[in-house]
C-alpha cells in the first residue's frame, strides 16, 4: 500500500476514534451502569474495523475492502468485541 494512502486512512481512522470516544464519554455520563457494555461496543467496533480494514486492503484493495466491511459489519463488530473484552481486565 502506498505511503500516502496509508496516511490518509490513518488520519480518517483517527477522526473515527475521536468521534466514537466523544460519543462514548457522553453515554458514560448518561448511563453509568451500562459503562462496561458501552466500552465493549465502542472498542469492539473500532478494533474490528481497523484490523479488518488493514487485512482486507492488503488482499483486495481499498474499494473492495470497504464493500466487504459493509457486507460483514456485524461479524466484524462481534470479532472486535471479543478482542475488546480482555481489555476490561487490568494487566491483560
Amino acid at each position: 500500500m502506498p505511503f500516502f494512502d496509508g496516511l490518509k486512512d490513518s488520519v480518517n481512522f483517527l477522526g473515527v476514534i475521536i468521534a466514537a470516544n466523544l460519543l462514548a464519554f457522553i453515554l458514560y455520563a448518561l448511563f453509568p451502569p451500562a459503562t462496561p457494555f458501552i466500552f465493549w461496543a465502542v472498542n469492539g467496533y473500532l478494533l474490528g474495523m481497523e484490523y479488518f480494514q488493514l487485512a482486507a486492503m492488503r488482499r483486495v484493495g481499498r474499494a473492495n475492502a470497504k464493500l466487504l466491511r459493509k457486507e460483514h459489519r456485524g461479524t466484524i463488530w462481534m470479532a472486535g468485541t471479543l478482542m475488546a473484552l480482555p481489555l476490561s481486565i487490568p494487566l491483560v
